[in-house]
């Protein structure tokens, strides 16, 4: 007769086996919820504070946006002027520069209050970079924010602003 482990001691090693495998497959699914749902949260909140409480606006003078393209020899600039028309402060803003050459990005800190205007003049950040441009195809003014209750910066990209046709600067009064 041949001798093997008992059925009651098979039984219960089974046993402790599945609750082992359980064990982790429970650790594994807790740890992934855990770290959507935080994610989710976060998503969450920067999206619905970019999506009810910020606008901004380009500033008007009857038709005409002032935005601007300078490419007086030597002086060329893009200048853009908006307002912050959202229920929140700034905390910044991104703004993109389309040219007949090449794309340049610029990122400006500081607070723009609820109501306030902003003034961006590329020169005064990279003074000269524009000088291979001839033309200016789009400009883009994309807001930052801080998302309340996670104290870090978004920027809101379905809230950015943008103008294409770029008038001289000699045609549109900035100040």
């Amino acid at each position: 007769m041949k001798k093997g482990i008992s059925p009651l001691i098979a039984t219960v090693l089974l046993l402790v086996l599945v609750v082992v495998i359980g064990a982790i497959i429970m650790t594994y699914v807790r740890t992934y919820t855990t770290e959507s749902l935080s994610t989710a949260s976060r998503v969450t909140a920067k999206e619905t504070t970019c999506t009810i409480n910020t606008a901004i606006n380009w500033v008007r003078v009857g038709d005409y946006l002032k935005v601007c393209f300078n490419n007086e020899s030597g002086a060329q600039e893009v200048r853009a002027m908006f307002t912050n028309d959202g229920e929140i402060a700034l905390k910044g803003y991104k703004v993109r520069v389309t040219t007949d050459t090449q794309i340049l990005t610029y990122e400006v800190d500081g607070e723009i209050a609820v109501g306030a205007g902003a003034l961006f003049k590329s020169e005064s950040i990279n003074p000269g970079i524009l000088a291979n441009s001839s033309r200016v195809d789009k400009v883009e003014i994309i807001p930052k924010i801080v998302v309340p209750g996670k104290n870090e910066e978004a920027y809101c990209v379905n809230n950015k602003i943008e103008a294409d046709n770029l008038l001289n600067c000699t045609q549109v009064q900035m100040s």
